[in-house]
């Protein structure tokens, strides 16, 4: 509705000053650009247009202005599209090697008094609540990432 609108009011004006019949893209187009501002290509289109119904092209004049509705709408498009960089981030990526289960829970296990300080359990009870609890905790890879192990679910939960 906004391309209508603003395409009616650049046609009137540009109709208004038809004693200039022809328009090339270097020429000013006699629309108030302040206005109604396109861009470049739509610009050319307009200034097509004129050129057309000044020479009574009426049927080639609807053609190119469904043509002008269409790059707008893409161009209009293309400003809405966000942009994506990662599908995952490398951070994220790195959790396996540089996560804070990856670094610290080894030297845990090696240290037993450090593993109950952190755990508040044994690490012979700890095994036990991983035995009872990992298929609940557990849950299926997928083709797009590795699902995080029943271990590290119950350590983060603890």
């Amino acid at each position: 509705m906004r391309f209508v609108v603003r395409f009616v009011a650049i046609l009137i004006t540009t109709l208004c000053h038809l004693d200039v019949l022809r328009f090339s893209h270097s020429d000013v187009i006699p629309y108030p650009a302040y206005l109604f501002p396109l861009p470049l290509s739509l610009s050319r289109v307009v200034c097509l247009l004129a050129n057309m119904l000044a020479m009574q092209y009426v049927g080639s004049a609807v053609i190119l202005a469904a043509i002008a509705a269409f790059i707008d709408k893409e161009e209009e498009d293309n400003r809405r599209r966000r942009r994506h960089r990662f599908w995952i981030h490398p951070i994220i990526a790195q959790r396996e090697v540089r996560g804070q289960f990856g670094v610290l829970y080894n030297d845990l296990r090696a240290h037993e008094d450090k593993f109950f300080n952190y755990t508040r359990m044994s690490i012979r009870s700890f095994d036990e609540l991983l035995a009872l609890l990992s298929s609940h905790l557990e849950r299926q890879n997928t083709s797009f990432r590795r699902s995080i192990p029943a271990v590290e679910r119950l350590i983060i939960t603890l």
